[in-house]
């Protein structure tokens, strides 16, 4: 389980791995901007995930919290 900040999107294998969305992935705040993740963003469109009823990580409001939940197959 981790925010956007955790281990980068890409390199979770999908034959490999289950990965379960909660909240919304919005770009990461300016100090981190260079580590945007456009795959991420894209998943977080295609599939569906349920609202994150809390902060959590460095987006603290639950409005902007993400979680990426990975579980190996």
């Amino acid at each position: 389980m981790q925010d956007d900040s955790g281990i980068p999107f890409r390199f979770f294998d999908p034959n490999k791995w289950d990965i379960y969305f909660c909240g919304q992935y919005i770009a990461p705040i300016d100090t981190f901007k260079q580590h945007y993740q456009p795959d991420l963003a894209q998943a977080f469109v295609s599939n569906p995930h349920e609202a994150l009823p809390f902060g959590f990580g460095y987006q603290w409001q639950p409005s902007r919290s993400s979680l990426i939940i990975a579980k190996r197959r």
